[in-house]
């Protein structure tokens, strides 16, 4: 047996040698001495083995800082470090996630039990055992409470724990997806005049439930008295209503789904607020910067143009304005408001979120709807759009997009001819919407034609436009937009076709876009030669050099032709190469790309 009282070894650190080794020598006096035996000294000599223990402990930790790179990451850094892992690796009453970081180090526990508003983010997504230290840990923080049941099931006492919860809440957030679960349980009334004093988002979409809709959404509960919410600044509501003060928010967003898995929702007014709450709410909506109305807007009274100056609503600080509702409800309502004038309007006037489930109809009044909105379109000459986008299907999805641009001030570029509205060079961040107006269940027909509507669109909307992305129409309303478009620079067509290079060829081309120096066209379907089994969508080579030469004898040559996503019939890549040749002898950037 080996001897206990042996002194330290030639592998004992110096520094810890030399006492280390009088202490050993002092046990072993004690030892071989004929004195009592001491329960205290006994007890001594085990606190020495429990230092020594805690001490080879605060080592190891030592080691593991300096051979970790991560563990000698200022704190700071770390919180941020964790934050983002529990954004990917959120927690749940069946998986740890994120809280599996406490268990690494001591290290990583102790930054951990100090973010205290992560803990106060979780509190309901842990087990019913867990819940009460989850929210020790959260300290004095109001909590975020949300509950989304899109991928997993919610048991009741979450849902009981969040509604018994709502005093203490910061951020409230849940999402029904599951028709036999109810994930918010109280009904307007319980809601009104209730203190939420740390609330600042309120977000709640529930699930269409008919048997309830006249006690929960009926129109006196619109009237309510609000929560008390000082701080409130989002609320999203959808299928539901919660009383709430209007002063401060800058994100509204109210919506009445249409669509239920049993067929549509019946959206009669008396589950709507009365026109005179509704108003009343936006006269309060001061601050708001995004706004959301989504079948949720009652017939209202247009307001005259006589009395905008003392009866309208201003919103000032509005960016982002989408309003769904049936036609003559939105031009009602859009008479009473007076928006920002660098606020994004997108409209969708047939008020449909499934168009599928409707049949297509035609409507003489989208005639007369852009007109509508002229008043938005500034007289300023720098503010009106520069940029239109046009979208359209009469066959299939029976939808029709129209969308004015203006140039975001800030965006730097050497010049603006040639660049795309949604084209990859500027990604989205050269061009922001003014107006965006999709039809959803739209049918043209001879009575009330796509030119017609070509023709509605205000002269105010088309003086300043020199860029469009276009999908191909018919030859004639092709014309009749380009001769409504004589300062158009850049011209971005998709789905090309024959008609769209007759209309560009057109003998007196300098009727026909005159100032167009950069084309892009995409997809595009090119062959060698015309021939019997050729389709309208079939574009030969020699056309498309022949429109430019044309032009280019005229004197209005292209400065640059991109044409991309080309699909090759009946050809090979010699002839390809031959007609990308021809055309860089007539324009002197030319950009042919086929898929990879």
């Amino acid at each position: 047996m080996a001897d206990a009282t042996a002194p330290a070894t030639s592998t004992t650190p110096l520094w810890l040698a030399g006492p280390s080794e009088r202490r050993l020598q002092e046990i072993s006096s004690a030892i071989t001495s004929r004195a009592p035996r001491s329960p205290k000294y006994t007890a001594a000599i085990l606190e020495d083995v429990a230092a020594l223990r805690r001490l080879a402990q605060s080592f190891l930790l030592c080691a593991n800082a300096y051979s970790s790179p991560i563990l000698r990451l200022p704190p700071e850094l770390m919180r941020e470090i964790f934050a983002n892992v529990a954004a990917l690796e959120p927690t749940k009453p069946s998986m740890l996630g994120w809280i599996r970081l406490g268990h690494v180090n001591s290290t990583f526990r102790s930054i951990l039990s100090n973010m205290h508003q992560l803990w106060a983010s979780a509190v309901c997504d842990v087990s019913q055992r867990a819940s009460n230290t989850v929210f020790a840990r959260a300290g004095n923080l109001p909590l975020t409470i949300h509950l989304d049941d899109e991928n997993e099931s919610i048991e009741a006492y979450r849902i009981q724990y969040a509604m018994s919860h709502l005093a203490i809440a910061r951020h409230l957030k849940i999402r029904e997806y599951d028709p036999d679960t109810v994930l918010w349980t109280l009904q307007p009334r319980e809601m009104s005049g209730r203190a939420l004093p740390f609330l600042e988002t309120l977000e709640v979409e529930a699930i269409h439930r008919p048997d309830r809709d006249a006690d929960w959404l009926g129109t006196d509960v619109y009237g309510l008295r609000p929560v008390l919410a000082p701080r409130l600044r989002i609320v999203r509501l959808t299928n539901i209503f919660i009383p709430f003060p209007a002063e401060n928010l800058t994100v509204l967003v109210i919506e009445r789904r249409m669509f239920s898995e049993d067929g549509s929702i019946p959206n009669q007014d008396d589950v709507l607020p009365s026109p005179e709450q509704v108003l009343d709410l936006l006269r309060r909506c001061s601050n708001v910067e995004h706004l959301r109305l989504e079948n949720s807007i009652p017939e209202l009274t247009p307001l005259p143009e006589r009395l905008l100056p003392t009866l309208s609503i201003p919103l000032p600080h509005l960016k982002i304005g989408d309003l769904w509702a049936e036609m003559d409800r939105l031009t009602a309502l859009w008479s009473h408001l007076v928006p920002s004038p660098n606020a994004r309007l997108r409209i969708n006037p047939d008020g449909i979120d499934v168009p599928s489930a409707y049949t297509e109809i035609v409507d003489r009044d989208r005639l007369s709807f852009l007109a509508s909105f002229q008043r938005h379109i500034s007289t300023r000459h720098c503010d009106r759009p520069v940029a239109i986008a046009m979208d359209f299907d009469n066959y299939d999805e029976f939808k029709t997009y129209c969308g004015f641009y203006r140039r975001k001030p800030h965006f730097v570029t050497s010049t603006w001819e040639g660049l795309s509205i949604f084209g990859e060079e500027c990604i989205g961040e050269a061009y922001a919407s003014c107006l965006d107006i999709t039809f959803s269940l739209c049918k043209w027909d001879q009575q009330v034609s796509f030119g017609a509507f070509l023709d509605s669109i205000p002269s105010a909307f088309l003086t300043t436009i020199d860029t469009l992305d276009t999908r191909a129409m018919s030859g004639d309303d092709l014309r009749r937009l380009f001769l409504r478009l004589p300062l158009l620079h850049t011209v971005h067509i998709r789905d090309c076709n024959t008609q769209v290079l007759e209309v560009l060829s057109a003998s007196s081309p300098r009727w026909i876009l005159p100032q167009l120096r950069h084309l892009r066209l995409e997809p595009i379907s090119l062959c060698v030669e015309r021939n019997e089994s050729m389709t309208i969508d079939d574009v030969p080579f020699q056309d498309i050099i022949d429109m430019i030469f044309l032009r280019a004898t005229a004197g209005l040559r292209l400065q640059s032709l991109k044409v991309t996503w080309v699909t090759l019939v009946n050809t090979d890549q010699a002839a390809m190469d031959t007609f990308t040749t021809s055309l860089k002898a007539i324009v002197p950037a030319v950009e042919v790309i086929l898929p990879s």
